[in-house]
């Protein structure tokens, strides 16, 4: 009986950690940062890809569905990134999109954000 309970409460608080909600903001700048690290794998650029997964461990709560809008928007836009062959965008250009992307993300991540129920 005692496992039981063990399983009820885990299924319990696993639940309550994917009801939570993810504003229309958080996910566009979650996206956001998915499509420049599919452009910097597409251009080799490593040293920002090591950059963008820096700035979302340290910004954003450990859900896994976060994970998964990330990885999913990143793996649609290196694959459209290499089929069309566009041409990389300048380091100095990616630069600045990425740190305006990076301040995006910490905004709309923000602790005051993360608190219970806000």
């Amino acid at each position: 009986m005692f496992k039981t309970t063990q399983v009820i409460l885990a299924l319990l608080l696993l639940w309550g950690f994917q009801a939570q909600a993810t504003t229309d903001a958080q996910t566009q700048s979650l996206e956001q940062m998915g499509k420049l690290n599919g452009i910097a794998l597409g251009c080799r650029y490593f040293d920002q890809v090591k950059t963008i997964k820096k700035a979302l461990v340290q910004a954003l709560p450990k859900r896994r569905e976060l994970g998964r809008i990330f990885e999913t928007v990143t793996d649609q836009t290196y694959r459209e990134f290499v089929a069309s062959k566009t041409a990389c965008p300048s380091a100095e250009a990616f630069a600045a999109d990425l740190e305006t992307a990076i301040q995006n993300l910490n905004q709309n991540f923000s602790p005051e954000l993360q608190a219970p129920g806000k």
